[in-house]
């Protein structure tokens, strides 16, 4: 089981919802919770508590409604309104395919990027 949260910089409560989740079944688990204990000895749990960290501490430092990462579009050094791809509009799935969900326009706030996230490689 994955859990990932604040794919979006802005989005603090779920990075918060998503440690205590996790803290939650630490404190199960050396509580003795047997049930807490059978699922975790037989099932993967994984935590990414703050999917875009850049983005993240941006929010912090700099404009709290950011909802990009930090990638630096036009190459100036700078983060600008122009920075930035939604990392929630970059999965190489339907990458592009219209723009009502995501843009192509660098300074919209669900730019997609130039191209597709790379795709986890398969196992053969």
């Amino acid at each position: 089981m994955l859990y990932s949260s604040t794919q979006h910089a802005r989005e603090w409560i779920s990075t918060e919802t998503n440690r205590r989740l996790l803290n939650w079944y630490i404190d199960a688990w050396r509580a003795n919770d047997k049930e807490v204990k059978n699922l975790l000895k037989s099932t993967e749990l994984w935590f990414l508590v703050v999917a875009n960290p850049d983005g993240y501490q941006y929010t912090f430092d700099e404009e709290r409604l950011w909802r990009k990462n930090l990638r630096d579009n036009d190459g100036d050094g700078v983060i600008t309104g122009a920075d930035g791809v939604d990392p929630n509009r970059n999965y190489p799935e339907h990458f592009a395919y219209d723009e009502e969900g995501s843009s192509s326009q660098i300074s919209s706030a669900t730019y997609r990027g130039p191209s597709g996230g790379r795709s986890p490689r398969r196992r053969r």
